[in-house]
C-alpha cells in the first residue's frame, strides 16, 4: 500500500486497524490499569478510538467466545 493511501486509512478511522487481537490487548492492558493515554501511544489511535473500542469490549469478547466455539467443534 503506498504512504498516501495508509495515511488516508489512518485518518478515517484508526480503531479498524487494529486486528481482534490487537483489540483484546488494548482492553487487557486497560483492565489492568494502564491509562487511555498510553494506551493511544501503545497502538498509535486517538483517545476517541480507545474509548470506542473499550465502549465495545463487549461486543469484542463476545466474538472472541463465538470463533473459540466454531473452533472446538470442527
Amino acid at each position: 500500500m503506498s504512504g498516501a493511501k495508509e495515511r488516508v486509512m489512518q485518518r478515517k478511522d484508526p480503531a479498524k486497524r487494529l486486528t481482534l487481537e490487537q483489540k483484546l490487548y488494548l482492553i487487557n492492558h486497560a483492565k489492568n490499569g494502564v491509562k487511555n493515554v498510553e494506551l493511544c501511544k501503545m497502538y498509535n489511535i486517538c483517545k476517541s478510538s480507545v474509548a470506542e473500542i473499550l465502549g465495545k469490549k463487549e461486543i469484542y469478547l463476545s466474538e472472541v467466545e463465538k470463533k473459540t466455539k466454531i473452533e472446538w467443534t470442527d
